[in-house]
């Protein structure tokens, strides 16, 4: 298969070629393979080992640097809003943070959740918090709720 065909069916993202022999698809195929990996997270996987190393390199040489850390962070959570929304990755990030579940439990006392449904109504509706008049002020409730990290570059978005 000549090159041009190639081209038009947009497969070649990077293809090095030493120049033995005909460039078949065949090679190119191989060449997919071992770059990219045999499925689409089997890639992803590879060349985040990849970019991790680099983008380590990067901090901690950036840290040598009088100011120039924050700087760096902040180019790189630019970069990651831009990239999220650019190749419309929204939806597919979402969707991977929601796999990131982790329970969340919280132990206060009675006059503490009642202070927080009167301060913060909606934790306490995520909690699902109710209030129960016979419990003493001083008597505790512990409860827990399963939670999703939300999108924030720079920031752990793991669960606990």
């Amino acid at each position: 298969m000549e090159a041009e065909e190639l081209l038009r069916r947009r497969l070649i993202s990077y293809v090095p070629f030493s120049g033995r022999g005909a460039f078949t698809v065949e090679k190119f195929e191989r060449h997919q393979a071992s770059y990219w990996g045999r499925t689409g997270e089997e890639a992803g996987r590879q060349h985040l080992r990849h970019c991790e190393d680099a983008l380590g390199l990067i901090f901690l040489a950036a840290a040598k640097r009088e100011n120039r850390l924050p700087a760096v962070v902040d180019s790189f959570i630019q970069w990651c809003e831009g990239t999220r929304a650019e190749f419309q990755l929204e939806r597919p990030i979402d969707e991977l943070l929601a796999q990131r579940k982790s329970k969340l439990v919280l132990t206060h006392t009675y006059r503490q959740w009642r202070q927080m449904a009167k301060e913060d109504p909606s934790v306490c509706r995520a909690l699902r918090f109710k209030d129960d008049p016979r419990k003493g002020d001083h008597e505790s409730l512990t409860l827990e709720t399963d939670t999703i990290p939300i999108w924030r570059p720079g920031f752990p978005m793991r669960g606990k």
